[in-house]
């Protein structure tokens, strides 16, 4: 694991502690998928044969996109408007390299950290609007 996904996977730690104790019910909710989303892929990289570990990936991506789909529809807020984006470009990520039998390589790394880091810096901005109240916030919704 790189340096770079050290970062990721203490700041969606991080954030998932803000969230639960600054956040509302959504950034909670949200935090916590995204949380429980990130130890399934550990869980699958040490597992999973290596032919399975494209389509486990994709399958907890499409857990979490399905997650932030309810929270979108249910508290319609602007982050998780960004994050379900986001969380779209990482199951299509996951899904050309699967589709297209690409073994995982460093630019599929890169791309799905960057990618991860926005999902993470999209929840940390929604628990910063819920504990203002604004306009990106869920308990504004």
């Amino acid at each position: 694991m790189g340096l770079f996904a050290i970062v990721v996977y203490g700041a969606i730690l991080g954030v998932t502690v803000f969230a639960w104790m600054r956040g509302g019910r959504a950034e909670r909710a949200g935090a916590t998928f995204n949380l429980a989303a990130a130890i399934l892929v550990q869980v699958a990289h040490r597992t999973a044969a290596a032919e399975a570990l494209p389509l486990a990936l994709l399958t907890v991506d499409g857990l979490l996109a399905v997650g932030f789909l309810v929270l979108a529809l249910r508290y319609a807020s602007l982050w998780v408007g960004a994050a379900l984006v986001f969380q779209a470009i990482q199951f299509g990520l996951h899904a050309t390299y699967l589709v297209r039998h690409i073994p995982l390589n460093i630019t599929y790394a890169r791309v799905n950290n960057i990618d991860s880091f926005a999902i993470v810096l999209s929840l940390a901005v929604g628990v910063m609007a819920a504990r203002r109240g604004g306009p990106g916030s869920a308990s504004h919704a």
